[in-house]
């Protein structure tokens, strides 16, 4: 029988879900424009398999500028799915998807 305490190199009993392909949000042309950053706050369901589903806006900073742009990129995003003991469950995420415009290529 093997140890099941947490000793120094076992894995842990609960893993959360970790990104491993995340594919960069659109920068909507219109807000590019008119010089407009923000935010989404998202809520989604990472599945077993590690595909992005269910995914809700929580919150936008200004409203509904983003909130496309953001999904349709975290829907493409592909995770290592939660573990627990080993066995990938579904779990709920919470991210913010930030929207900054580099001052460095005006012009």
């Amino acid at each position: 029988l093997e140890d099941s305490s947490n000793g120094a190199g076992s894995v842990p009993a609960t893993q959360e879900p970790q990104i491993i392909e995340r594919i960069p949000a659109e920068y909507p042309a219109d807000a590019a424009r008119n010089g407009i950053q923000g935010a989404v706050d998202l809520s989604f369901l990472v599945s077993p398999q590690g595909d992005v589903r269910d995914i809700r806006v929580v919150h936008s900073e200004p409203s509904n500028i983003f909130n496309r742009a953001a999904v349709t990129a975290v829907r493409r995003w592909k995770y290592l799915p939660k573990t627990i003991n080993g066995v990938p469950v579904e779990a709920q995420v919470q991210l913010r998807v930030t929207f900054r415009l580099d001052t460095n290529t005006k012009g």
